[in-house]
């Protein structure tokens, strides 16, 4: 009966030493700062940066080097283009696809809610995606422009490649638009939301478009001091790899970035989106430790997932990890 007891005790012991680690230990890749930090606050929206565990930059050096969309738009052998009909008198999918023509040296990474405009309506990137050196990709995307299908000027409609060709760049959408894109995946639901955000600026526009917030001068009066009280408050931080989201008493968003760097390259037009979201939606912060506690937990179980639209790997490293579901 002894020798029994003792085989059972070490079969428990192999047992328990192969079992998984608890997922909330093995997420410790980076931890969310929660110290409060008044440079970090500012009337409707507060910023708790996530800071990552040196092991793990290094072993995401390979992601040191990539560029964001809005950098790769800047050069002449990058474009993202209209999806062309192939001999088809009338594409019903061109709407939500687009093309990507990547011919320069650089791997570029595209995240999910990047808006861009040009082409024949505006677009919204739908989902996270890494586009090789010297490759051609089909990506998907949602309408942010609903009044227009026609290139934007009369000098674009006579140019066969301006009038296809998407040149600008605005920002990361707000965290609700980008949350409801991924929610419910419909284009109808997205052009909705795009509606009820700048009526509630006064930024409306012939063809309906999310960019017409750029020309409004009330939600740009109100946006700047956010922008500016933020700005440049994260890039100067060696380990932060990205930003938890606060406004009343509800987290607005997690995303967190695969690097330092690539965090950095994204955190301008992250942070307009983040503030675009605070503006609309949002209220003095007032969100208890007990609350804040309530949702990390919720980030660190979810860390493992393997749902792409919420961790975005590329090779086997972390690329891009972002929750709004709260």
């Amino acid at each position: 009966m002894f020798k029994q007891s003792i085989l059972l005790l070490v079969v428990l012991v192999l047992a328990a030493c192969a079992s998984p680690k608890n997922e909330e230990n093995t997420t410790q890749d980076f931890t969310v700062n929660t110290a409060v930090d008044e440079t970090l606050n500012f009337e409707q929206l507060r910023l708790y940066p996530v800071e990552a565990d040196v092991d793990f930059i290094e072993s995401q050096a390979g992601l040191a080097n990539w560029i964001t969309l809005e950098a790769a738009l800047e050069k002449s052998r990058f474009r993202i283009v209209e999806k062309r009909p192939f001999g088809r008198f009338e594409d019903t999918n061109a709407t939500n696809a687009l093309m990507v023509e990547n011919k320069t040296q650089d791997t570029v990474f595209l995240m999910a809610g990047d808006v861009v405009e040009g082409g024949n309506q505006d677009r919204m990137i739908a989902e996270n995606r890494t586009i090789a050196p010297n490759s051609i990709k089909t990506i998907k995307v949602f309408c942010v422009e609903r009044g227009r299908w026609n290139p934007r000027t009369t000098a674009e409609a006579g140019d066969a490649q301006r009038s296809i060709a998407f040149s600008g760049y605005y920002h990361v959408a707000s965290s609700d638009l980008r949350r409801t894109m991924k929610a419910t995946n419909n284009q109808q639901e997205v052009w909705k939301k795009v509606s009820e955000i700048t009526t509630h600026h006064q930024a409306t526009s012939d063809t309906d478009t999310y960019g017409a917030l750029a020309a409004s001068e009330a939600f740009n009066k109100l946006s700047k001091e956010y922008l500016d009280f933020f700005e440049g408050k994260m890039v100067s931080r060696s380990n932060v790899v990205g930003i938890v989201a606060v406004s009343g008493n509800r987290i607005l968003g997690i995303d967190v970035f695969g690097h330092p760097n690539l965090f950095r390259a994204k955190y301008a037009s992250l942070l307009h989106g983040y503030v675009t979201e605070a503006v609309t939606n949002g209220s003095a912060v007032n969100i208890q430790p007990e609350q804040l506690s309530s949702y990390l937990t919720q980030f660190y179980s979810l860390y493992h997932t393997k749902d792409e639209a919420k961790r975005f790997m590329y090779q086997n490293k972390m690329v891009h990890f972002t929750n709004l579901d709260f």
